[in-house]
């Protein structure tokens, strides 16, 4: 948008076409400007949290859950409710 822009008022000064709002879409175009700049920098920093979920995710899911799971599933009675939660617990967690 921004080299759109730019190409039009360069036309537009060649020719010798001066507007009204000249002014205001510089405003418009440094505000552009900033917003672009900002909206990358937010998706820099977006990809750097899903990167560190998806690292702590990982861990937790490889390294604690199976442990946890395990150690419910040898203690709890097989025919109690929670025995029942850690089976669906598991399920639930390896399915995704």
């Amino acid at each position: 948008m921004i080299d759109a822009l730019d190409n039009l008022e360069m036309i537009r000064s060649q020719i010798g076409h001066e507007n009204s709002d000249s002014h205001e879409l510089q405003n418009l175009r440094i505000k552009l400007q900033d917003k672009h700049i900002r909206y990358k920098e937010m998706l820099i920093n977006i990809e750097a949290e899903i990167k560190d979920f998806e690292v702590l995710y990982k861990t937790i899911k490889t390294r604690f859950l199976p442990e946890m799971l395990k150690e419910l599933k040898q203690i709890l009675p097989e025919d109690s409710q929670d025995f029942i939660l850690v089976k669906e617990v598991i399920h639930k967690t390896y399915r995704q």
